[in-house]
């Protein structure tokens, strides 16, 4: 088993959660966690069968951490994801793939090694998907991200003050010999709103 597996245990049997669920699983599963939902699932001649889709154990943590959480230094993101693990939101991709979010909409994903192997900085939540008007409160919280001398919402000539850039539509392609940073940052009527960046290993 890998560290990223996850398994449940029920009364009847260790439950893994890519498993299928027997009405026992559900009825087991539902008493045991206040915060339980399944999914349906179509296999072969189209049988439905039941899967775990989310569950919440204890209390949701990062709904109370997102006031204090820290930002990220670019200059030095592995040391400042290890000094400031505990201030960030720890997630886990559909690949799964480890990932911290900071306060300042950083999102970085991380290699085997634990180090950083991509830095995502995402858009302002609230415009990013409409559904999350009722997480206002939650999202509110959270500050636009800063890279280098690069801020969100800034307009696309300041991109070219980072290092060398092309563009075409509404996405500029950037890399940086000097910051050891490469990748492309996405526009929206002239202005830089998100960015998918890689770090250039030594």
């Amino acid at each position: 088993m890998s560290e990223l597996d996850i398994e449940f245990k029920t009364p009847s049997r260790t439950i893994k959660e890519n498993s299928l669920l027997t009405d026992i699983d559900l009825h087991e599963l539902s008493q045991l966690y206040e915060d339980v939902s399944f999914k349906t699932l179509i296999i072969g001649d189209m049988k439905k069968e039941q899967a775990l889709k989310s569950l919440v154990i204890g209390e949701d943590e990062n709904h109370t951490l997102t006031s204090s959480l820290e930002c990220l230094d670019e200059k030095g993101l592995d040391n400042s994801i290890l000094q400031n693990e505990n201030k960030l939101v720890k997630l886990v991709s559909y690949m799964k793939k480890r990932a911290f979010l900071s306060g300042c909409n950083q999102l970085v994903f991380l290699n085997s090694s634990k180090e950083a192997r991509e830095l995502t900085l995402l858009e302002d939540w609230g415009n990013m998907n409409s559904e999350l008007i009722d997480a206002k409160e939650l999202f509110d919280s959270f500050k636009p991200w800063q890279f280098l001398s690069l801020a969100y919402g800034d307009s696309i000539a300041h991109v070219s003050k980072l290092g060398s850039v092309s563009m075409e539509d509404e996405v500029i392609d950037f890399k940086s010999s000097s910051s050891f940073w490469e990748g492309s940052f996405v526009t929206e009527q002239k202005k830089v709103v998100s960015a998918n960046l890689v770090p250039m290993r030594e």
